[in-house]
């Protein structure tokens, strides 16, 4: 029978990665102030792998034009080397990042506290973004846009910092359409998923028959409730309410760094 922590982690992964909150961020306060640990390697791949299948589903249209129109549409085939461009400048912040060593010293509540604050304010300037121009065509992004949103995403690395409220707010300043860096950023993320998703199976020891059930129940619940967020956020991105992620963001950041100042 599946633990209730697997379940949990479901919904907290399903919930925090496509909602401008921060995954990694959630994941570091809840282990350290409700004394909850991760199951391991393996449960963490299952469930980012699920999430990531909740973009495919949802852009499956898209991300099928995609695949057949390489041949014969120009449009299509420069669409994927901007995710081309984009993936590689997020390897290339998150190669640097591992090789200065910061990865070993920003898995504490001050350090994401402290970057869910600085995440709200970039969500709050989401308000003053002028994006008034439509998407002229299918796949409109640009590369500049397209860089800077691979950047954006390489420093969401830190725990703390939204991988899509980050990506997101840097293309619309960017000048591109709300339209065109939602789909961008989230169909960006699928390689950048599947990367870590290999490289965290590279990493984990054999699974033992007493976690099949909490792998699998940990994706499904990562899955349904990853795509009610995915379908939430989209809603709330066209109606321009991104900023309002900001007010629960700097809530929990700054409760977590005072938290961990007093106690």
């Amino acid at each position: 029978m599946p633990s209730i922590s697997s379940l949990f982690l479901g919904l907290i992964q399903g919930l925090t990665e496509f909602l401008p909150i921060s995954s990694s961020g959630h994941l570091v306060l809840v282990s350290e102030y409700i004394n909850y640990s991760s199951p391991g390697i393996v449960f963490e791949t299952s469930v980012h792998l699920a999430t990531t299948a909740v973009v495919v589903v949802y852009f499956r249209k898209t991300i099928w034009n995609l695949l057949f129109g390489i041949k014969r549409d120009k449009a299509a085939r420069l669409y994927c080397l901007k995710i081309l461009l984009a993936f590689f400048a997020t390897a290339a912040i998150g190669y640097f990042l591992l090789q200065v060593g910061v990865m070993q010293v920003i898995r504490t509540s001050i350090f994401s506290g402290s970057m869910l604050i600085i995440t709200s304010f970039v969500l709050v300037s989401a308000r003053w973004v002028k994006t008034a121009r439509l998407q002229v065509y299918e796949w409109d992004i640009s590369w500049k846009s397209a860089l800077l949103m691979g950047l954006a995403q390489g420093v969401s690395i830190l725990p703390g910092i939204s991988r899509s409220g980050l990506t997101i707010v840097t293309g619309l300043w960017s000048g591109a359409s709300k339209q065109s860096v939602a789909e961008f950023s989230f169909l960006l993320s699928v390689p950048t998923m599947l990367a870590a998703a290999g490289v965290g199976i590279l990493m984990s020891p054999p699974m033992s028959h007493e976690d099949v059930g909490d792998v699998i129940a940990g994706s499904i619940t990562a899955f349904i409730f990853g795509y009610i967020a995915i379908q939430w956020f989209i809603r709330w991105l066209q109606n321009d309410h991104i900023w309002k992620f900001s007010l629960y963001c700097l809530l929990v950041g700054t409760c977590s760094t005072a938290a961990w100042i007093w106690l």
